[in-house]
């Protein structure tokens, strides 16, 4: 029962530790904020220190720009992988206790 959490634990350190060791270095935010200012306080609206989670959504979804921009695109859609990857290791979590019951009643049945 303690193979799920292990795992989120794990994806989560990497990348909590390669934010920590790329922050500051990140071309993107460094593009947004050089290019689309307006954009980049709504993600940021403290600084650089501060990362406004509910506008970041509204960014991704296209909200704040037209679109238009393939760069910005492009940024945008590696951010949904990066989530999405967050959230497929969430979702392995009920499959892997499906499977740990089903084992243990197969195991009872045998």
């Amino acid at each position: 029962m303690l193979l799920p959490f292990i795992h989120c634990g794990i994806v989560w350190i990497i990348l909590i530790s390669y934010g920590w060791v790329t922050y500051g270095k990140d071309k993107s935010s460094e593009y947004i904020k050089n290019n689309y200012p307006e954009i980049w306080k709504k993600l940021h609206p403290w600084g650089d220190c501060s990362y406004n989670s509910f506008a970041s959504f509204a960014f991704l979804l296209g909200k704040y720009d037209d679109g238009k921009d393939d760069i910005l695109n492009n940024l945008k859609q590696r951010a949904a992988i990066a989530i999405g990857i967050v959230f497929w290791t969430f979702g392995l979590i009920p499959v892997s206790w499906l499977l740990n019951i089903c084992a243990l009643f197969l195991n009872k049945l045998i």
